[in-house]
């Protein structure tokens, strides 16, 4: 998409607005895959509950002290996936790139609507 819309695979990122600071991002694949919670383990310096403990209270609470410790804002209901999703830049689930699996997931979206 970057490439059809610049013609490159660099662009400027102002965080701040136009007027402010920039950098350069590259877009240039392949691109790097990474684990969301082992390079988050790297990043903060902590170990994650494990994955088969996520539906507990207390891996909501420990996600919800790490959110409060690194300054990060989580609006309620502060449910363990939306602390965990709040490192995230953006998702970018591989499962969601399927245009079929869309498909799927919005038809069952406007079932479920229909009934409420």
């Amino acid at each position: 998409m970057v490439k059809h819309v610049t013609g490159g695979y660099k662009v400027m990122y102002h965080p701040g607005g136009p007027e402010g600071p920039g950098c350069e991002i590259d877009f240039t694949p392949p691109f790097k895959r990474i684990s969301m919670t082992q390079d988050l383990e790297k990043e903060l310096g902590v170990k994650f509950p494990p994955p088969d403990s996520y539906d507990s209270d207390e891996t909501r609470k420990f996600l919800d002290g790490l959110c409060v410790q690194k300054e990060v804002e989580c609006p309620p209901p502060r449910t363990t996936a939306r602390l965990l999703d709040k490192k995230e830049i953006c998702n970018a689930y591989t499962e969601l790139n399927d245009p079929i699996r869309q498909r799927e997931l919005f038809e069952q979206q406007a079932k479920v609507k229909i009934h409420y």
